[in-house]
């Protein structure tokens, strides 16, 4: 299982390079059911509120402000990260 997951997460960020962004979040949610991982966005309607969304998929962990940051942080740490294993 373990080899499986690198081979998963490139085919998802070719994936997202492809979709536009309302596809990426369906995308990415469905990995997260898939795998086990974790997608936390709070319910937006407290007007003024601040919010803390939180992406756990493929052993990359990512925080934002909102959904859209959360989620360009996670593609970004997760590039780096297949970046740097295609490196060593």
């Amino acid at each position: 299982m373990q080899t499986q997951i690198p081979d998963r997460l490139t085919a998802l960020l070719r994936a997202l390079d492809r979709i536009p962004y309302a596809g990426r979040i369906d995308a990415i949610v469905n990995e997260v059911i898939e795998t086990g991982g974790i997608y936390r966005v709070p319910n937006p309607t407290t007007a003024g509120a601040r919010y803390f969304c939180e992406l756990h998929l493929h052993g990359i962990t990512a925080h934002g402000g909102d959904e859209a940051d959360m989620i360009t942080n996670w593609i970004d740490a997760a590039r780096a990260a297949t970046s740097q294993g295609e490196a060593a």
